[in-house]
C-alpha cells in the first residue's frame, strides 16, 4: 500500500486517501484491489471505491492475453480506468498515463469515492503517485541519446537503463531494434501457438522477478503473505491485513 505525495493533492479528508494495490504479476492484485473497493469506502465515508490501473499493457484494447487484464463480466460493477484507452497502434507514453491517471483520481475524489490503484509497471506506480515530471521533447536529449547509442555497447547501456525505469516496457522490447522485429513476428506468423504460449509464460516469470526487485526498494510497501491462497479464508484474511493497513495510515 502506498501514501501519495505532494504530486498529488494533499489529504482533506479519509476517502482522499489513495490506495495502492502492487506486487508481481499473477499475485493476486486485482482481486484484493476489488475487495477493498467494495469494502473500504464505509470505512473512509466515501461512497463507492473505483479502480485506476496502472499497467502499460493494459492501457491497450484487444491486449487481453498474458495481461491479467480482469474481464469486464469479473470486475463486480466497479468502474476501472486506464483500461482499454488506447488502440494497438498507438504508443504509450508516460507522461500522457499521468496526466490522465491524475485526472481521473481528481475526479473520482470529485465524487467523493475512494481511489484503489492496481498494476504491475512501476514507472507508471511511480509517475502515478510520485513526484515525477515528464519534460516535453527535448531535441538536444534525443540527440544526445541518439549519439550514445552509436558508441561501442551504447545500445546495451541504454536498453539497460531502460530495463530499470520500466522493465515492462523493456520486456517488450528487443535490446537492439524492438518495432521492426516484433511487427515482423506479428504480421509473418513465424511463432506457433504452443511457441506463444511458452513464450508468454517465461515472459510472465521474468516479468514477476523484476517487479519484485523493482518494489521491494520502496519502504512505503507493506507486504501482504499470499501463501495458501485459494481458500475463503486466506482471502478474507488477506483482505482484512489489507484494510487494517489502510485504517491505521489515518491514524
Amino acid at each position: 500500500m502506498e501514501m501519495p505525495d505532494t504530486a498529488l493533492p494533499t489529504l482533506d479528508q479519509p476517502s482522499q486517501l489513495i490506495v495502492a494495490v502492487v506486487g508481481p504479476t499473477a499475485s493476486g492484485k486485482s482481486d484484493l484491489a476489488l475487495d477493498l473497493a467494495q469494502r473500504l469506502p464505509a470505512d473512509m465515508g466515501a461512497h463507492a471505491g473505483e479502480l485506476v490501473s496502472a499497467d502499460a499493457l493494459q492501457l491497450y484494447r484487444g491486449m487481453d492475453i498474458g495481461t491479467a487484464k480482469t474481464p469486464l463480466e469479473e470486475r463486480r460493477g466497479i468502474p476501472h480506468h486506464q483500461i482499454d484507452v488506447l488502440e494497438i497502434s498507438d504508443e504509450a507514453s508516460v507522461a500522457s498515463y499521468q496526466k490522465y491517471a491524475r485526472a481521473d483520481i481528481a475526479q473520482i475524489h470529485a465524487r467523493s469515492n475512494l481511489a484503489v490503484v492496481a498494476g504491475g509497471s512501476g514507472l507508471y506506480q511511480r509517475a502515478l503517485l510520485d513526484q515525477i515530471d515528464f519534460p516535453g521533447t527535448d531535441p538536444k536529449l534525443r540527440r544526445s541519446l541518439e549519439e550514445e547509442s552509436r558508441q561501442p555497447g551504447g545500445a546495451a547501456v541504454l536498453f539497460h537503463r531502460l530495463e530499470e525505469l520500466d522493465p515492462v516496457s523493456a520486456q517488450r522490447i528487443d535490446a537492439n531494434n524492438a518495432r521492426r522485429i516484433i511487427r515482423a513476428l506479428v504480421i509473418d506468423g513465424d511463432m506457433t501457438i504452443p511457441e506463444a504460449i511458452d513464450s508468454v509464460a517465461l515472459a510472465t516469470r521474468q516479468l514477476a522477478r523484476r517487479q519484485v526487485k523493482w518494489l521491494r526498494r520502496d519502504p512505503r510497501i507493506v507486504w501482504i503473505d499470499r501463501s495458501g491462497e485459494g481458500t475463503a479464508t486466506s482471502t478474507e484474511a488477506a483482505l482484512q491485513t489489507a484494510r487494517q493497513v489502510v485504517l491505521s495510515a489515518l491514524q
